[in-house]
């Protein structure tokens, strides 16, 4: 399993808790004392909000960096954008980190660094993980974008609102101006120990920040499966979009308590019907996780509410 997926179940699970903790929520407006924490509080949950969210758009495309075929795919076939990335930008992120680096430990880091972009063209493996992202403090608002983009996948934001609106958070969320609230935010209350964060902009962050995650690692996960099979994406001719993505979705069955069912997109991908019901989570997840697996297809594991909880690529 995915290491940056794994670790963002687990944050984006506790900033729900603490969300939902009644330490950050308002009293009366008397309780001077009491409302100062919880602004202070909030303050701090919308800095860790944008950070589970840079983390992991960062972790996970360190991942796939690594996922490349070896026996498929060669350096040549990589786009200009990802080429670049790899060795160039890589660099950058490198000199940037170093700064974060013990004095006595940097060159040595540094050096450590190297081999990944120095060998980039006949070790298609094992791509730096500082080719995205890496070189500022904070994601850009349109580094996940230009890291689709890299991959051969189409569309940049558009195409994550599209991948949300199919995974039960779409609606009419302009996902690209989320991300840019979710960043305002987090330097607001980084910037301003006197910022004023209301909670129900958290609590909504929530839904946001799951939207962008989860649709930007579905589609980044298809990039690469589809340059494993030697059919490398060219964005002039044949880029990847949400419409090459297989969903199946598994969730708490509405009326047989304790059963979960699998579902699948109707062929107008305007609703989901059930195909089958499992006695338990796990049976669900071996069973689908089985045949996801021969169909090249993902899963998103829902909430009685729809809402994401975790999601499986391969």
């Amino acid at each position: 399993m995915s290491i940056a997926r794994s670790n963002f179940e687990s944050r984006i699970s506790t900033l729900r808790d603490s969300l939902n903790d009644p330490a950050v929520a308002d009293g009366p407006p008397s309780d001077v004392q009491k409302n100062a924490i919880a602004s202070m509080l909030r303050n701090g949950l919308a800095v860790l909000a944008f950070a589970i969210t840079e983390d992991f758009i960062r972790d996970r495309t360190a991942e796939v960096l690594n996922g490349f075929s070896s026996t498929t795919v060669k350096f040549e076939d990589l786009s200009e954008d990802l080429q670049n990335a790899v060795t160039i930008s890589a660099l950058s992120g490198i000199l940037f980190r170093a700064k974060y680096q013990e004095k006595v430990n940097k060159i040595p880091w540094v050096l450590g660094q190297i081999p990944p972009v120095a060998g980039a063209a006949t070790s298609i493996t094992n791509l730096s993980k500082f080719s995205f992202g890496q070189s500022t403090s904070n994601l850009g608002d349109d580094e996940p974008a230009k890291i689709l983009g890299a991959f051969g996948i189409a569309g940049g934001w558009t195409s994550i609102g599209s991948t949300a609106k199919r995974i039960g958070l779409g609606g009419a969320l302009d996902y690209a101006q989320a991300f840019k609230d979710l960043a305002k935010r987090r330097h607001s209350a980084a910037h301003n120990v006197a910022a004023k964060i209301p909670l129900n902009d958290l609590l909504n962050s929530v839904k946001t920040i799951l939207g962008i995650c989860c649709s930007f690692d579905l589609l980044l996960s298809r990039a690469l499966a589809i340059h494993n099979t030697g059919k490398i994406p060219d964005k002039k001719k044949s880029p990847v979009s949400e419409k090459d993505l297989v969903l199946k979705f598994v969730s708490p069955h509405p009326s047989q308590t304790g059963k979960f069912r699998e579902q699948v997109e109707s062929s107008g991908g305007a609703a989901l019907h059930t195909t089958r019901v499992f006695a338990s989570l796990a049976e669900a997840r071996t069973e689908v996780g089985s045949r996801a697996l021969a169909q090249g297809a993902y899963i998103v594991f829902q909430a009685s509410n729809g809402v994401p909880e975790a999601w499986e690529t391969w």
